[in-house]
């Protein structure tokens, strides 16, 4: 988190969790981060997320956004046990990686 804020970032949560489930999730793994509540998956499908599998569960990724809205970096996985190290995230921050 320290890495990401040095580079004047800041990592969010996207969930179509309700605002009580995520709110206990935050509490329970004492999270710090954002959340945004996305219950109705706007966001999801607007970035094209959604898991059609097992709606409305979005796959799970990892988008590195800079301040004017552009993709510099993303990774999608369908296994949702599978996530990018977070390593590899910070180095997007940083060098503000290519849209992929």
């Amino acid at each position: 988190m320290e890495q990401i804020a040095e580079q004047g970032a800041a990592l969010w949560v996207v969930s179509p969790d309700e605002p009580d489930r995520l709110h206990g999730l935050w509490e329970k793994e004492g999270l710090s981060f954002p959340g945004l509540v996305d219950s109705d998956g706007e966001v999801i499908r607007r970035y094209g997320l959604l898991n059609e599998d097992n709606p409305p569960l979005p796959h799970p990724t990892t988008l590195v956004i800079d301040q004017g809205g552009v993709i510099r970096w993303m990774q999608v996985n369908e296994d949702y046990k599978v996530r990018p190290a977070t390593t590899t995230g910070v180095a997007a921050v940083e060098g503000g990686g290519p849209a992929a």
